[in-house]
């Protein structure tokens, strides 16, 4: 149900969700999570009220494969949504985490235009 509130673009039911206990960290299609979904989005809504309710600024879609393996600021980053990397560097993501090297995320940190040396 929360995935189909997401892809449904339902706010009112996706909060409404989550706030009776719905997991946002829970695998939910092709080894992703509701976080990983809503750090690939422009709209930071998504992100901050799965991270409101528990959502996991560090989770790893570890079961996945190579390609669509990585920590939700990955995700954030490789769909160059700004606002959702900062929302997430903010609750807490750690920049070196799994499985990206920080030479990767300096050279995409790079392409995001961010000043802040990784």
């Amino acid at each position: 149900p929360l995935m189909h509130a997401f892809l449904l673009e339902k706010k009112s039911s996706y909060t409404a969700l989550l706030q009776s206990g719905a997991d946002p960290n829970a695998e939910c299609g092709a080894d992703l999570t509701i976080m990983h979904y809503a750090a690939s989005v422009p709209d930071s809504f998504w992100l901050k009220e799965a991270l409101r309710f528990k959502g996991d600024p560090n989770l790893v879609n570890s079961k996945a494969s190579n390609y669509r393996r990585g920590t939700v600021l990955w995700f954030a980053i490789r769909g160059k949504h700004v606002e959702n990397a900062k929302v997430l560097l903010n609750a807490g993501a750690e920049l070196r985490a799994y499985p990206r090297t920080p030479a990767v995320l300096k050279a995409t940190m790079a392409n995001l235009r961010c000043r802040k040396p990784i």
